[in-house]
C-alpha cells in the first residue's frame, strides 16, 4: 500500500537514496577504521626504524677503530744520536707508535755528526766546510715533512751558506718560513747573517705521498755548517675504519626492517 501523497516512483527513489547513503557511511566508517589501524601500526614501526638506524650509525662511529693522522716530532735529542765518525748513513728507529724508521745519508765528501747541548743541538751537517747532498728516507709513505734549520751563516763576504734543490720522490709543494735572518727565492734558502734559521715544509699533493726527501747544502769559506734542530712528519692515517662484527648485525637488522616497512606500504 502506498501512503497518501506518495507515488510508487517517489517512494522507490527515497528508499534508494537512503540505502545509498547508508552504504556510503559504512564505507567511510570502514575506511576510517582501516586508515586509523594502519597509521597506528605503521607510525610506531616507522619511528622505531629511524631510531634503529640512528643507533646503528652512532654505534658504527663509536665502535669503529681508527688511528687518526698526527704530526710526529723528532727533536734535537733524537737527531743528535747519530754516531760520531761521519757515517755514510744512520737510521733512527721507533719514531712513533708504528715503529717508523728514518734513514739519513750523505754524498761522498759531505759530513754529518751529532751536536749535543749548547745553542744549536741536533744533526750537524757540513762541519767539515764541504758542500753535499743529504737525503732522508722513511720505511713507509709520509704526506708531510718539515725541516727546522738553524746555525746557518753568512758574513763579511768571506763565508756563506745556501740550502737548495729540495726534492721528494712524489708530487709535493714547498712552504718556507723565516725564523731569523734568512730569505727565500722560491727554491733556495739564503742566510743573511750569522746564526740564521728557517723552516721548510714539504707537503704531498692530494692523494699523493713520498718516502725520500733531499736537499743540497752549499757553503763557501768556513761557515762551519748548519744544524737540523727538529724534524716533523705526518705519516697519515695508520688504520682504516673497521666496524665491529656486532655493527654488521645491527645494520642487517635495520635493512630487514626497511624491507618489511616497504612490503607493508605496498599491501596498504
Amino acid at each position: 500500500m502506498t501512503p497518501a501523497g506518495f507515488s510508487h516512483e517517489s517512494l522507490y527513489a527515497e528508499r534508494l537514496s537512503f540505502c545509498s547513503a547508508k552504504i556510503v557511511r559504512r564505507r567511510c566508517t570502514f575506511a576510517e577504521k582501516v586508515s586509523s589501524r594502519t597509521a597506528s601500526a605503521l607510525l610506531p614501526f616507522r619511528f622505531a626504524d629511524y631510531e634503529q638506524n640512528a643507533k646503528t650509525v652512532a654505534f658504527l662511529a663509536v665502535s669503529a677503530t681508527a688511528v687518526k693522522a698526527q704530526v710526529v716530532t723528532i727533536n734535537s735529542s733524537t737527531l743528535s744520536t747519530i754516531p760520531v765518525g761521519n757515517p755514510a748513513s744512520h737510521t733512527y728507529t721507533g719514531l712513533d707508535g708504528s715503529g717508523t724508521t728514518l734513514t739519513v745519508s750523505r754524498t761522498s765528501g759531505a759530513s754529518h755528526a751529532p751536536l749535543i747541548g749548547g745553542t744549536w743541538p741536533g744533526l750537524w751537517f757540513g762541519g767539515n766546510q764541504s758542500s753535499g747532498v743529504y737525503s732522508f728516507t722513511f720505511d713507509r709513505p709520509v704526506t708531510f715533512f718539515e725541516y727546522y734549520f738553524t746555525a746557518m751563516s753568512t758574513g763579511g763576504g768571506t763565508f756563506s751558506e745556501v740550502l737548495d734543490q729540495f726534492t721528494a720522490n712524489g708530487t709535493a709543494s714547498l712552504s718556507y718560513t723565516n725564523v731569523m735572518s734568512t730569505t727565500w727565492d722560491g727554491s733556495a734558502i739564503f742566510a743573511q747573517n750569522a746564526n740564521a734559521s728557517a723552516l721548510l715544509a714539504v707537503t704531498a699533493s692530494a692523494g699523493q705521498s713520498f718516502t725520500t726527501l733531499s736537499f743540497r747544502h752549499q757553503q763557501t769559506g768556513s761557515p762551519n755548517g748548519s744544524v737540523i734542530e727538529r724534524i716533523r712528519y705526518d705519516a697519515g692515517p695508520q688504520n682504516a675504519v673497521v666496524p665491529e662484527p656486532s655493527t654488521y648485525v645491527m645494520m642487517a637488522t635495520g635493512l630487514a626492517a626497511l624491507v618489511t616497512l616497504a612490503r607493508r606500504r605496498r599491501v596498504v
